[in-house]
């Protein structure tokens, strides 16, 4: 039971950002990153409950945890192209900062 509702509490959640982040003016790595992982959270998603009404099949059981790891890394990936980009200061060859 606490593993459905965390689930469907994850899938909302990123349902929610995915809709914010087609809402918002963000670069195209960083939309199609948050694309991937709603489409990754789908999938997974929907290998959950099929996973459950089929009683647990172990070829299915593996492929949901394997696309778990996928979410995971698209997660990941997601994060990294929403992080803010800093400028940073060039120096000229040979120049050292003070």
């Amino acid at each position: 039971f606490n593993h459905r509702l965390l689930a469907t509490a994850t899938f909302v959640l990123i349902a929610a950002l995915w809709w914010r982040c087609r809402q918002a003016h963000l670069n195209r790595a960083a939309l199609v990153a948050v694309t991937v992982l709603m489409a990754v959270a789908c999938l997974q998603f929907a290998l959950g409950i099929l996973t459950l009404l089929t009683n647990v099949p172990i070829p299915l059981a593996a492929t949901h945890q394997a696309v778990a790891v996928l979410l995971f890394l698209s997660s990941i990936g997601t994060a990294f192209s929403m992080r803010p980009r800093w400028k940073t200061q060039t120096y000229p060859v040979g120049a050292l900062p003070a």
